[in-house]
Formats: C-alpha cells, structure tokens, sequence
C-alpha cells in the first residue's frame, strides 16, 4: 500500500527536508506552510499520516490535528516543534497515539517513526 504523508510547518528547509527524506523511502508526500491549507488538502485527499509543527502562521499544529481526525480517525499523527509548551497542548488533546519530538531533529529519527506509525518494519530487523 502506498503511503501519503502530509507535512505542515511554515519553515521552507523544514518543508524540503521532511520532502526529500520521505519521498527517497517511497513515500507520497504533500506540504502545506499553512494550518487552513493543510486541512484543504486533508479534505481532498487522504492522507496516512500527518507531520505537523505547532505554530503555524494561521491555526495552531493543534487545532489542525483536531480538524484532521475530524476526516480520518485513522490518520498518524506527528507533531515537531520548538516550543516546550507544546508537550502540554498535546497532551490536552487526549490522541494517545501522536508522537512529539523537538526541534532540533534528525530526519533520520523522522523516518525511524513515520515507518513506526506506519507499521512499516526496519531493514536492519
């Protein structure tokens, strides 16, 4: 099966580098620099997984989380962010499979949890 996976963070490197990262392993990958523009896109096609920054130019990474589920319960969900006060936001929305790591971070440590939440399995297993 194959794989889109939506990327929201109003940083361009950030954008190109989860890109580059994903679509090398195979991945279908969609950007968006805005939360209104990811959420467009949600509802115009489905996406397995979300890879999302929490302040974003117009809606908090939080509340496009929300918008997200509101589509597709089924959808991973990845926050990367830069604020310490986003480990509290995310816990408030009571998802108990979304995963948050903090900026800086490794594309590699990236790839390692999209293929977790995807149950997709390690070469190196």
């Amino acid at each position: 099966m194959e794989h889109s996976i939506l990327v929201v963070d109003d940083d361009q490197s950030i954008l190109e580098l989860f890109r580059w990262t994903l679509e090398a392993e195979g991945y279908v990958v969609e950007t968006a620099s805005r939360g209104s523009l990811a959420v467009e896109k949600a509802r115009e096609s489905r996406f397995s997984l979300a890879l999302l920054d929490m302040f974003l130019p117009d809606i908090r990474g939080d509340k496009v989380a929300v918008e997200l589920r509101e589509l597709d319960e089924s959808i991973g969900l990845i926050f990367v962010t830069g604020y310490d006060e986003s480990i509290e936001i995310v816990e408030s929305l009571g998802f108990k499979d979304c995963l948050l790591f903090m900026k800086p971070v490794t594309p590699e440590k990236i790839l390692v949890a999209v293929n977790n939440v995807l149950a997709i399995p390690d070469e190196n297993d």
